[in-house]
């Protein structure tokens, strides 16, 4: 989700994800919380939040600025870092998904909560393929057509709705 928000201290605004509260001090931010990945992972783009992770021997706060990206872990443990990337990392807003030096898992992993298409991977060598680009959201064939161009791997069809991504040798 990605929020907009006029900072008002006389009521807070606060994002509840998992072990994770983040609380707008006036800004513009995205949480990421997949039920298939155990981090949360908060992204910052104007403004500042803070951000309180509840878990394990003591409560963890962190303050995010524009360009950072903080993440997560389900033990509590905080992790800040600074990501030139960070408004690109919103692109789905827009239709459109940005990797830098991803593996093709993660990528396809991506694509596919953004599509009724599905894609595999069943071989790991594969799956461990680094990728950089921006791909549209919703356009799987585009991306194996792409894919197919520049790493040694092609989709071929699994069955309704799906490709399976295969070492093209």
């Amino acid at each position: 989700a990605v929020f907009t928000v006029t900072h008002d201290p006389a009521r807070s605004f606060l994002v509840r994800s998992r072990n994770v509260v983040t609380e707008d001090l006036g800004t513009r931010f995205g949480v990421r919380a997949y039920h298939d990945d155990p981090a949360v992972r908060v992204v910052v783009t104007e403004g500042k939040v803070a951000l309180h992770a509840a878990t394990g021997p003591a409560d963890t706060t962190a303050v995010l600025l524009p360009g950072d990206v903080g993440v997560i872990t389900p033990s509590g443990q905080v992790d800040v870092r600074r990501d030139p990337m960070a408004e690109a990392s919103l692109g789905w807003t827009t239709g459109h998904l940005h990797f830098e030096n991803a593996p093709l898992s993660e990528v396809v992993a991506e694509l596919n909560r953004h599509s009724a298409t599905k894609l595999v991977i069943d071989d790991p060598k594969v799956a461990a393929l680094r990728v950089t680009g921006r791909f549209r959201t919703g356009d799987p064939q585009r991306f194996l057509r792409t894919l197919a161009q520049v790493l040694p791997g092609r989709g071929e069809a699994a069955g309704p709705g799906r490709y399976r991504i295969v070492r093209a040798d």
